[in-house]
């Protein structure tokens, strides 16, 4: 999975990702190696200028904070609220429709920028994850 605006790329949705498909998201959003996710969706637009990608995993960890590299997503950056515009084209299991999730916005190096919202679990976090390019 090549993420850039130069490589007007094919477009994607799955709940079965390969391994390579979630190697490259744990690189791009900068997802600690030592966590063990577990993928429910992955939806790429990268047939157009700038790639928009939206990722739903489940985390066997307690703390948001555990899931990411603090080099590239600080600790106070998911301290807020996040919200997800639900259009209708998006999976069923983007269930975010007028949901209001703890997280935040994350400007990453490349000038891309990730949402974050996550909800809390008893024993596991469900995270959401929008990232487009600007």
């Amino acid at each position: 999975m090549t993420l850039s605006c130069l490589d007007f790329g094919e477009d994607l949705v799955t709940t079965d990702l390969t391994q390579e498909q979630l190697n490259s998201c744990r690189t791009l959003f900068h997802i600690r190696e030592d966590v063990v996710i577990e993928p429910v969706g992955l939806k790429l637009i990268g047939s157009g200028i700038d790639d928009a990608i939206w990722f739903k995993f489940e985390a066997d960890v307690s703390d948001p904070l555990m899931i990411f590299q603090t080099a590239y997503v600080p600790s106070d950056s998911l301290d807020g609220q996040a919200t997800f515009y639900q259009s209708e084209d998006l999976p069923h299991w983007w269930d975010t429709r007028n949901r209001i999730f703890t997280g935040g916005t994350v400007p990453l190096n490349s000038g891309s920028v990730m949402t974050v919202g996550y909800q809390q679990e008893p024993d596991r976090i469900i995270c959401y994850i929008f990232y487009h390019e600007s």
